[in-house]
C-alpha cells in the first residue's frame, strides 16, 4: 500500500509540476516574443528589408511554441549579429543579442523541465498499472483459496465478493481541440 501511495503521489506531483512549467513556459515565450524578438523584427522592417538576413529577422508564426520558437529566436540572433550596429543605432539595447539568447535558453530550459515532468508522470502511471495487475493476480489466487473455505454460506460469499470488488477509475482523456460542442439534434417527430 505504501508503494501505491508513493507512486500516486509522484504521479500527482508530476502532473502539477508539468502544469506549472507549462504556465511558466507561456510567460517566458511571451517575453521572448515581445521583449526581445519584436523590437528586432520591427527595426529590420524599417532598416534592413534589402539584406539577405531580413527573412531571418522577421517574427515567427504566432503559433510557434517550444522548440520551434527557440530555434527561430536563435536564428534571429545569428542574423541580427551581422547587423548589430544598425539595430543598436535604431533602438535595440547594447546587449540585446545576449538578452535574446538568454531568453531563448530560458524557454528551452522550461521545455526540457516540462518534458521531464511528463516523462516522470508516465513512469509513475506505468508503475501503478503494473502494481494493479499484480494486486489483481494476487486477489485471484487468494479467491481460489478462500472460496472453497466459505462453502455454501451465502452471506459470507456475498461479503467476500464485495471485498474482492476493486473498482477501476476510468479516465476520460480531455479533448485536445477547443471546438464548440455539437448541438443536440432534434428528432424528426418534434
Amino acid at each position: 500500500m505504501e508503494q501505491l501511495t508513493t507512486l500516486a503521489a509522484a504521479q500527482d506531483g508530476s502532473v502539477r509540476a508539468s502544469t506549472g512549467e507549462t504556465a511558466k513556459q507561456r510567460a517566458l515565450s511571451a517575453a521572448l516574443r515581445t521583449d526581445h524578438m519584436r523590437p528586432i523584427a520591427d527595426i529590420a522592417k524599417l532598416k534592413l528589408r534589402g539584406t539577405p538576413e531580413f527573412i531571418k529577422l522577421r517574427m515567427p508564426a504566432g503559433n510557434a511554441r517550444g522548440v520551434p520558437l527557440v530555434t527561430s529566436a536563435l536564428g534571429m540572433a545569428e542574423a541580427a549579429s551581422v547587423h548589430a550596429e544598425v539595430l543598436k543605432a535604431n533602438g535595440c539595447r547594447p546587449n540585446f543579442l545576449d538578452e535574446l539568447r538568454t531568453a531563448a535558453a530560458a524557454v528551452a530550459k522550461s521545455v526540457d523541465g516540462r518534458n521531464k515532468h511528463r516523462k516522470d508522470r508516465a513512469g509513475s502511471t506505468r508503475a501503478l498499472i503494473a502494481e494493479e495487475r499484480r494486486a489483481r493476480t494476487a486477489l485471484r489466487v487468494l479467491d481460489a483459496t478462500v472460496r472453497p473455505q466459505l462453502g455454501d454460506d451465502e452471506k459470507l460469499l456475498g461479503q467476500w465478493k464485495a471485498v474482492l470488488k476493486v473498482r477501476r477509475k476510468r479516465v476520460v482523456p480531455t479533448p485536445v481541440t477547443t471546438a464548440a460542442p455539437e448541438e443536440p439534434r432534434q428528432s424528426a417527430a418534434a
